[in-house]
């Protein structure tokens, strides 16, 4: 069995935990999508501040996103955010 989930408009994939500590599945997915779509669109409508700020709520004993993988993702929108960001400033 696959332990990840994968949100086809995000197009991003998580390790999912149960057992330990994650980030609530919902508030990832849909703050990922906004974050994604912003870098794709190159719109500004979420900047690098707005990602490096973002705090989910933990979750125990049912299926959250592994806290490590999320983090990760996120410092990587972080950069592509602020060179674009950087573009035309």
């Amino acid at each position: 069995m696959d332990d990840s989930t994968y949100d086809p408009q995000a197009g991003t994939r998580f390790a999912t935990t149960r057992w330990r500590e994650g980030y609530d599945v919902a508030s990832v997915d849909a703050f990922v999508a906004r974050a994604e779509r912003a870098v794709s669109m190159r719109d500004r409508s979420v900047t690098a501040r707005e990602v490096e700020r973002v705090r989910f709520a933990p979750v125990r004993l049912r299926t959250g996103y592994d806290m490590g993988d999320v983090d990760t993702h996120l410092a990587r929108l972080s950069e592509e955010l602020r060179a674009i960001e950087g573009v035309g400033d």
